[in-house]
């Protein structure tokens, strides 16, 4: 929201470009960011878009449906066939969940 806000289109096409290196990302690297922007990121890796009203619609209905909790991990693997996949760490979620500050 703002003057200085991306329309969701430039957000999709930010999404999109991340997408386009991934296959350039060293193993075991760590990303952090916001869940809408991790939600367009899986819901992309699956195949769908979101480039016009209906494919918004539907990718918010899925992003409100996603788990993504503060400090949430997911893991994202790389194939040889270039696909890309995705899931919950829930281990690594517990052990987060369990850090109490000082």
């Amino acid at each position: 929201m703002g003057p200085q806000a991306d329309t969701f289109l430039e957000f999709d096409a930010r999404v999109a470009e991340f997408m386009a290196e991934l296959p350039r990302l060293p193993d075991q690297c760590v990303l952090f960011g916001h869940g809408i922007w991790f939600g367009l990121l899986c819901w992309k890796l699956l195949g769908f878009s979101a480039d016009d009203s209906q494919g918004m619609k539907a990718f918010r209905r899925f992003q409100t449906g996603l788990p993504m909790p503060n400090c949430a991990v997911y893991v994202l693997e790389g194939s040889r066939t270039g696909r890309w996949s995705w899931y919950a760490d829930a281990l690594s979620m517990r052990q987060v969940a369990a850090v109490r500050l000082q």
